[in-house]
């Protein structure tokens, strides 16, 4: 087992080290050794398969067994480089009815959890399955959760108290086919000004004319009325059809 040292105190074992300062130093190396979770760093990413090479965060301290103690520095170490994962999945909320999905960037950070037995036999067939090998928590066997970022990061801000906030630096799609928001509700303000403004108001016959007028229009309406904006990326010839009329009537 590779022998590896806390940066000072309890872990160093002494020069006459009695059995419990054996067996301390064991258990750590034990719990070093026992991957979990880590931070991890996107390098690049693959979206058709949506996996990506991943540098791990939290660097790996060796204790330095080629430098001699001093007073200044008792208990020399070396810090390794970062380890790079290749082929690392990228998990997205996603279940047979729906899914959640966004761009990832090299440098965006989040949590790699490590799986206690390999994955590989598991994501080429998708059923229960012998692991096959004998590796248990290994880096190489750890799916990438974005999300997690450090505490100055320009993309972490206040939690809004008030609302549930959807927000994306380019587009915010909803539905497989979908239409950019911000076009369409562009789109969709210049047709209701239009559809209002045209089916016009009688003073005192309690909007009367206007609810009838708007059924017109809505139900064909004069050339003067844009197309009805695309939703989901389907072109609606009529805003909400009989369920849009039925509603205005009533």
């Amino acid at each position: 087992m590779t022998s590896r040292a806390n940066r000072k105190g309890a872990y160093e074992i002494p020069i006459d080290p009695k059995i419990a300062d054996l067996f301390r130093g064991a258990l750590r190396n034990l719990r070093l050794e026992l991957r979990t979770h880590t931070v991890g760093k996107v390098k690049t990413y693959n979206p058709a398969n949506q996996t990506a090479i991943i540098e791990v965060e939290i660097l790996q301290v060796f204790k330095d067994l080629g430098t001699l103690p001093t007073a200044l520095d008792p208990a020399p170490l070396q810090v390794q480089p970062a380890i790079k994962l290749f082929d690392i999945p990228v998990y997205f909320p996603r279940t047979s009815s729906g899914y959640v999905e966004f761009p990832v960037n090299p440098g965006d950070t989040g949590e790699l959890h490590i799986q206690d037995r390999t994955l590989q036999k598991w994501l080429d067939i998708g059923i229960a399955t012998d692991p096959l090998t004998s590796f248990t928590h290994a880096l190489a066997d750890s799916v990438f959760h974005p999300g997690l970022v450090f505490d100055k990061s320009s993309v972490k801000r206040p939690t809004d108290m008030t609302a549930t906030v959807l927000d994306g630096t380019a587009l915010v799609k909803i539905g497989a086919n979908a239409t950019e928001f911000g076009t369409l509700a562009l789109s969709l303000q210049n047709y209701l000004v239009k559809l209002f403004g045209a089916a016009g108001v009688v003073p005192t016959d309690g909007g009367a004319a206007f609810k009838s007028n708007l059924v017109s229009l809505v139900a064909g309406g004069p050339g003067i009325l844009p197309p009805t904006p695309p939703i989901g990326g389907l072109a609606v010839t009529s805003p909400v059809g009989a369920a849009a009329k039925k509603a205005l009537v009533e």
